[in-house]
């Protein structure tokens, strides 16, 4: 072996193992280090419920003529952004606002190609048009004669609209280039460590006849070992299975799960042969039982 003991090998091998994990932390760590801090979507979501509360919006609808006993704890707002790259709108979840409101009166389409409606709503037995069907108050559309308020409240709407629309527009996308930089990365470190096992299992098998055998420590170590590469080899139908691989990424598998394969294999072979070879020794010099179990603890 090189002058190299058996002790220091399973050292080597323990130490390689521990090092993957190790080094995996130390990569997620400078990644994270260097991914941008972003104003989450509740954080928005708090904000626009402050505006909403201290801009006395109620007060400016009550001054409707169909609204003047509407206050703002009856409102539920639907809010909603506009992503450009898809064309397509988003709504922004407020549900979290609206716990314990089984039925609302009112809902004010913030953003989206129904901005500026109030609905009132059918279902809600203190509204006059109970049960006879949703009635949209189109606020945009409101004359100042008939509602003085108008202007102040529409640059209240809009303020709203303007609060998600720069949010997304700013925030949207640092958060797809993330997104796209954290899949690189889970790819990276999958081959990383894939590759990390591949060296391991060069050592081991390089050096497995020397580092098991048949004294309790060594069968232990043995069925360890055995147990935890049928572990991997299921990881790795698993993973081969599973979605968003690359043609480098199931090479590099492929190849690991050839290689545990093999030694597994050899392990197994040379395990079971030596048993059997210090057996038929036995048997031929009528060697008792117990003394070759004595034998096979010093093998």
């Amino acid at each position: 072996m090189n002058n190299t003991t058996i002790s220091e090998v399973k050292r080597e091998i323990s130490h390689s193992i521990k090092s993957i994990d190790i080094a995996t932390d130390g990569l997620r760590r400078r990644f994270e280090s260097k991914i941008p801090d972003i104003k989450e979507e509740e954080e928005l979501c708090e904000e626009i419920m402050e505006y909403v509360y201290e801009s006395n919006l109620s007060v400016l609808l009550s001054n409707h003529s169909d609204l003047r006993d509407i206050t703002i704890d009856d409102i539920k707002l639907e809010c909603w952004s506009f992503d450009k790259d898809n064309n397509t709108y988003y709504a922004l979840d407020l549900d979290y606002y609206y716990i314990g409101m089984e039925s609302c009166r009112y809902t004010l389409i913030i953003g989206g190609s129904h901005h500026g409606d109030l609905i009132i709503h059918d279902d809600h037995p203190d509204n006059a048009n109970y049960n006879s069907g949703d009635i949209v108050i189109k606020l945009p559309q409101c004359l100042y004669s008939e509602y003085p308020d108008f202007p102040v409240l529409i640059a209240s709407i809009n303020h709203v609209r303007n609060m998600i629309q720069d949010h997304f527009d700013r925030w949207l996308p640092i958060k797809k280039e993330i997104k796209i930089k954290r899949r690189n990365f889970k790819a990276f470190v999958e081959r990383f460590r894939v590759n990390a096992m591949h060296d391991i299992y060069k050592q081991l098998d390089q050096y497995y006849a020397f580092i098991i055998g048949y004294n309790d420590e060594s069968r232990k170590l043995y069925y360890a070992i055995y147990s935890n590469n049928n572990r991997i080899l299921d990881d790795i139908q698993d993973r081969l299975r599973g979605p968003n691989l690359d043609d480098q990424c199931i090479d590099q598998l492929v190849d690991l799960r050839e290689t545990v394969e093999n030694v597994q294999r050899k392990m197994k072979e040379w395990f079971e042969n030596g048993q059997k070879c210090l057996y038929h020794v036995c048997t031929q010099h009528n060697i008792p039982n117990e003394i070759n179990k004595q034998i096979m603890c010093f093998v």
